[in-house]
């Protein structure tokens, strides 16, 4: 949005982080500068753990709130801010980002939560039994011709799958 009120679409490419304070920023240091932040990202709780403390006092939490109590207070603070704003934007269970706040999202209702997390859970069944399947088809593949299964073995495993919801 503009001065004047106007809406724009941007493509992704368009944009660029820009970390007030950080004006001297020099391309060679990324590398190092994702390292520590794909390291404060590693503890997937994080997100499960500010919605809760949010949760029954305040209906939004900006980035920087985020990084804040997950955390804690830090040398060079773009890199909590940057991992709480992945953290936070890759996010589908706990929070949604606020359209009309750059740096807000939303706490979603419990109920909610709930949902989306059996909704996952659901998913990701899905994805590890195909994976097993396919898996599977690998090593038959591997297999001398007279040890390989029947066609028969398939077509019951297949109907075995869609049976079960697969």
């Amino acid at each position: 949005m503009d001065q004047n009120g106007n809406t724009f679409s941007v493509r992704p490419q368009q944009l660029t982080f820009v970390e007030v304070g950080e004006e001297d920023f020099n391309a060679a240091d990324l590398p190092s500068f994702l390292s520590s932040v794909e390291s404060l990202m590693a503890d997937s709780s994080l997100l499960e753990m500010v919605w809760e403390m949010f949760l029954p006092e305040q209906p939004t939490v900006t980035t920087l709130e985020f990084a804040e109590i997950a955390f804690g207070e830090a040398e060079d603070p773009l890199i909590p801010h940057f991992a709480a704003h992945r953290l936070l934007t890759a996010d589908r269970i706990f929070f949604k980002r606020v359209r009309s706040m750059a740096h807000s999202f939303e706490l979603r209702p419990p109920t909610q939560v709930e949902q989306l997390r059996k909704q996952a859970a659901a998913e990701a069944a899905v994805r590890a039994e195909q994976e097993e399947f396919v898996t599977s088809i690998r090593e038959a593949l591997r297999l001398p011709p007279g040890q390989k299964p029947t066609p028969e073995v398939w077509r019951e495993r297949i109907e075995q799958g869609e049976a079960g919801g697969g």
